[in-house]
């Protein structure tokens, strides 16, 4: 059995960061933490980028950023359900604790 593993983001997740995040259980992010699959303005694949984005439910958008390169913004990933949780500038870590103490009430075989 392994253990859920969330990601606390803030300021700018490109390109590695991204794919971290994404391997992810869950994520929390920061408001205005900037996103970008810059492997597609780089000329490099970012197919791997728009399989685990659209496996999130994130389908047209992961199209759109896959395509263009452009960044988004926390508050936009969070429309997308590519957030569970979208924190105050600071309290990101603050909330992927939070986060984490509820995920300790459940019983352990049930996660």
């Amino acid at each position: 059995m392994g253990k859920p593993l969330i990601a606390a983001m803030h300021g700018y997740v490109y390109g590695a960061g991204l794919r971290i995040a994404l391997y992810c259980d869950m994520t929390v992010a920061a408001k205005g933490t900037k996103f970008q699959v810059t492997e597609v303005v780089r000329g490099v694949n970012g197919v791997p980028f728009w399989m685990m984005l659209t496996e999130r439910g994130a389908g047209t958008f992961a199209d759109d950023v896959c395509i263009t390169g452009r960044a988004w913004l926390a508050e936009e990933a969070l429309r997308c359900n590519l957030l569970n949780r979208l924190a105050e500038p600071g309290e990101h870590v603050a909330e992927a604790e939070k986060l984490a103490r509820e995920i300790l009430q459940v019983p352990p075989l049930g996660v």
